[in-house]
Formats: structure tokens, sequence, C-alpha cells
């Protein structure tokens, strides 16, 4: 953005400072500065709706505001615009206040010239320029670290399952493999390993389309039974053989509500799996019931 192109909002309901601060831009040669006016918070919050500035100038006692309430009615509605605060004489401290609340600079009416303006204006539009580059970058190193550690977490889940999978396939293979009347063990334990994985990548995949925000949901009926039975349906292959119960319970009976079903089992099959995993013995119980115009679902297990 060049100095012939600066676009403006000024926000001042006194007239004679809006005509003193349009004439100072007026006078420097080689600035092209597009200056809209405003007199009160409400009349810049309609403008700031359609239109987008390089940078508010503000006034701090406005006719429907005062003081720092006016730079937070304004910061809010101006979103990453820069806001530059103006102040009367003798009102040093509440424009420092105002810089510590996110005014990217002040300056004191009848202080300051053109030029003092114009760099004041510069200035505020780069740093939060740069400010913005720096959050983003933040962000980025952020997400980049939380990835790292996601993998890292996955692959060490995933490293188990994988080794015992090899372990039983190779064995299944080789010459020394026991009779074909007992893979079926052998097969119950490499199901369970799959579905144990499935559901880690399932996991995963789900908790992207949530961060990314394009997660749609397939709103219908869910049949409380029917959806809790095929959750546990594929979870008791992980069982292995535990002495471990699992069971459900659904109140009423013919308990049914809106929502996303495919979502639901999967937070059936999240919930319990969990529990799958720190239970040796005992007993594992999902519920589901209906509590006026909620449905409260509670796993719970002896583990």
């Amino acid at each position: 953005m060049s100095d012939q192109g600066l676009h403006l909002l000024l926000v001042e309901d006194n007239e004679g400072d809006a005509l003193l601060i349009r004439e100072m831009f007026s006078d420097l040669h080689g600035t092209d500065c597009k200056l809209a006016h405003a007199r009160t918070i409400g009349e810049a919050e309609r403008t700031l709706v359609g239109d987008a500035p390089d940078a508010v100038l503000l006034d701090l006692s406005l006719p429907d505001g005062r003081g720092l309430g006016t730079l937070e009615r304004i910061r809010r509605a101006a979103g990453i615009i820069p806001v530059i605060v103006l102040t009367g004489l003798g009102d040093d401290s509440t424009a420092l206040r105002a810089v510590q609340e996110g005014a990217q600079d002040y300056l004191v009416k009848g202080e300051f010239d053109g030029r003092v303006l114009l760099r004041s204006v510069r200035y505020a539009i780069e740093r939060n320029r740069a400010e913005r580059i720096e959050q983003e970058r933040r962000g980025l190193e952020s997400a980049l670290s939380a990835m790292d550690h996601l993998l890292g977490v996955l692959g060490h889940e995933l490293r188990t399952p994988l080794t015992a999978l090899r372990l039983m396939s190779e064995y299944m293979l080789s010459d020394q493999a026991i009779a074909v009347a007992q893979w079926d063990r052998f097969l119950g334990s490499i199901n369970g390993e799959v579905l144990r994985m499935t559901d880690m990548v399932n996991n995963l995949l789900e908790a992207a389309r949530l961060d990314s925000g394009v997660s749609q949901w397939r709103w219908g009926t869910v049949e409380a039974a029917k959806v809790c039975g095929e959750a546990l349906s594929l979870l008791r292959p992980l069982l292995n053989d535990a002495p471990v119960e699992l069971r459900s319970i659904v109140e009423p009976e013919n308990l049914v509500f809106s929502g996303d079903p495919d979502a639901i089992r999967r937070l059936l099959v999240n919930l319990v799996s969990n529990g799958i995993k720190h239970t040796r013995k005992g007993s594992i119980e999902v519920a589901l019931r209906s509590r006026g115009a909620q449905i409260v679902v509670t796993v719970t297990d002896t583990g």
C-alpha cells in the first residue's frame, strides 16, 4: 500500500477538527487520501460493515461514547484494521491506556501536522501488518508442533497392533503353524487389532474434519438401541476372551431422537473402546437415557 492509495476512516464529532485533518492531507503533495468521516460510534460501526479502510482515526470523546469504551466498540467493529487514537491536551494517561488496550498509536490534538499524521498512519498500518504476520507464524508453528505430537502418538499407538498382526500372520504362514482348527482364535485377534487401528484412524480423520470446519453432519433419526448394539458388536472382538461383561442400557427401550447416527455410533465406539483398554475383568456398561430434552450417554467400567 502506498500514500497514493490511502483509505482512512475519521471518527470525529468536532467539525472543525475534522476539517483541519482533511486539510492536512490535502496539503501533502503526492498523497492521495480518501477520508471517510463518521461523527458517532454508531455511524462508524455502520460504515465499517460495508467498508474496510486501511486505518481508523478515532476521537475518544463522541456523543454516544467516551474514553476507552469508545475504543473497545470501534476495535470490535474494525476487526484487524489498525486504530489511531486522537486525544485532547493533558489526556496522555488515557492515550497510553488506549495503546495498551490495542490502539496502534495516539496523537494529541494541536500537536501534530500533516507529516506527523501521515507518518503515524504509515507506521500503524505497517506495525499492524507485522503483528498479524507474526501471529500467523506463531499459529503455524503451534499447528506444526501439534501435528508432530499427534503423529508421534499415532505412530506409538499403531506400532503395537501392527507388530501383533505381523507376528500372527507370519506364524500362520510358517511351516510350524498350528492346526487350522485353531486359526479362529488368531483370526479373531487379527480382526480385533484391525478394528482398533481403524478406530484410531477414524478418530484422527474426525478431529481433522472438525478442526478444518468442513465436517458435515448427516442429520436423521437415531434408534438408540440399534446404534448402541452396532457399536458393541464392533467392539466385542477387542475383549479377546477377557472376563469382561459388555452390556448396554437404553431407557426407554424404544428411545428415538434426532441426530447423526454415524456420529453417535463413533462416539459410543470411542468411549467404550477406551474402557476396554483399561478393563481386565469385571464389566463395561454403556447407557443412553432420555432426560427431558436431553439424551445422556454414560459409560461405566471396572477398569
